[in-house]
């Protein structure tokens, strides 16, 4: 199994779903972890950074979520202590918007992405989080 453990965290079942399931169909060998908020992230983040679990290499979040929203985890994720190990962060989002972009960037995010609308830019942004691994 390659050494990239991918974070997903999304408040919509559905994007877990079809993360979960192009990623199977990729053909990449990595492990996903999914949480549908941003303190449940957090949560494991914390628990990883002290031994207890798999402490992903790249996170997907979705800007948009009830209670804490993807600015704000990032916000906390960067101003962790020993923030150094945390992984690489790319919003994912509907909003194709400059603004939201710029926002994510200046706020410390490693990348962003538009939410894929088929299958095929799903997989190729799915090798992309790989490629960030190396």
């Amino acid at each position: 199994m390659h050494d990239c453990p991918l974070a997903f965290v999304d408040d919509d079942p559905t994007e877990l779903l079809l993360a979960r399931k192009y990623l199977q169909r990729s053909g990449l060998d990595v492990p996903m972890l999914e949480f549908t908020s941003g303190e449940a992230f957090l949560g494991h983040i914390d628990r990883a950074a002290a031994g207890d679990g798999p402490m992903p290499r790249v996170a997907l979040v979705d800007i948009r979520m009830p209670g804490m929203n993807g600015f704000e985890v990032l916000e906390r994720l960067r101003s962790r202590p020993g923030s150094d190990g945390a992984p690489r962060v790319v919003m994912f989002s509907n909003s194709d918007d400059p603004r939201d972009i710029e926002r994510a960037l200046t706020s410390g995010a490693d990348d962003y992405a538009v939410k894929p609308d088929s299958g095929e830019a799903f997989l190729e942004l799915l090798q992309s989080l790989v490629a960030q691994c190396a």
